[in-house]
């Protein structure tokens, strides 16, 4: 599963917010997830922070879940990127939850997107040839 990194950057120090993020990208990967890190995202650090929050948000609309880092609260980045991630529907988590129940957090969306989907497709099945929808 695909999962956006939401971390306070502007204001912040760079460097200890760059460790956090790989800290938690390294976590996710043990996971079997695939996480997306905004301090990845192929722009300059010196790019003006209009253009790294529509690069960043563009990453988060690829992902299935968001994990908000310590300090999101606070940041209007971070708190539209969860606005975002609630109106699309992804399953958001917290990085600074312990890592076996953020690990136990991720699983259970992983579980309940593999529902949706066979409950979508049962849905679709049955309207096609139990209605008579399809010949």
């Amino acid at each position: 599963m695909k999962v956006y990194i939401s971390i306070p950057i502007a204001g912040r120090d760079i460097a200890a917010q760059r460790k956090t993020a790989a800290e938690v990208a390294k976590s996710l990967k043990v996971c079997g997830h695939e996480p997306l890190n905004p301090f990845c995202n192929g722009l300059p650090e010196d790019a003006p922070r209009a253009e790294h929050m529509r690069k960043d948000l563009r990453m988060l609309l690829r992902c299935d879940a968001i994990v908000l880092c310590p300090g999101w609260k606070y940041s209007e980045g971070c708190l539209l990127e969860c606005s975002v991630a609630k109106q699309c529907g992804m399953a958001i988590t917290y990085a600074d939850h312990p890592f076996d129940e953020l690990a136990s957090q991720l699983q259970n969306v992983r579980i309940q997107h593999k529902a949706d989907s066979l409950a979508v497709a049962s849905e679709l099945w049955h309207r096609m040839y139990k209605e008579g929808g399809a010949q």
